[in-house]
């Protein structure tokens, strides 16, 4: 893949993981360099943890 690509995250779906595995004709499609790796788990993070909606969460109490 030389062009680049937008990964939709609010568009999520379930496989079954028997797809992938019964598949003995796969191959890999592309990689993430370190660069590209690091930036996807930072807009994954940014993007589950929802740090854009200013919600306040509050501290545990500390046990003991």
């Amino acid at each position: 893949m030389t062009e680049e690509c937008i990964a939709l995250l609010d568009n999520l779906h379930t496989v079954p993981l028997d797809r992938f595995t019964s598949d003995k004709d796969r191959k890999k499609l592309f990689t993430l360099d370190t660069v590209g790796f690091y930036l996807f788990l930072f807009k994954l993070s940014v993007h589950f943890c929802r740090f854009h909606e200013n919600v306040a969460r509050e501290e545990e109490p500390q046990r003991g």
